[in-house]
């Protein structure tokens, strides 16, 4: 070794050498108010779109909450997907 050189350790490129098998162990479930709290947030935003002009936007967002939540959450979404054929 030459002067002023620091010796380190051998170079691995094994990134995965300290990480779980699974990631989604990791992850806590949610509960269901942070299940609703998500839908209404997607609701707002998708509120704010419509506001903007971006009814695409709204679209893709609400159909997105019509396919994946729970009724009440789905059936608000529906009416504010069937006032977006007004605006268009």
């Amino acid at each position: 070794m030459g002067l002023g050189a620091t010796q380190f350790p051998p170079l691995s490129l094994d990134f995965d050498a300290n990480q779980p098998k699974s990631q989604s162990s990791l992850l806590p479930a949610m509960t269901a108010a942070q299940f609703v709290a998500i839908a209404r947030n997607k609701l707002e935003l998708a509120s704010e779109y419509i506001e903007l002009g971006d009814l695409q936007g709204a679209r893709t967002l609400l159909q997105k909450v019509i396919a994946s939540h729970d009724p009440a959450t789905r059936q608000q979404a529906t009416t504010l997907l069937s006032t977006l054929v007004s605006h268009s």
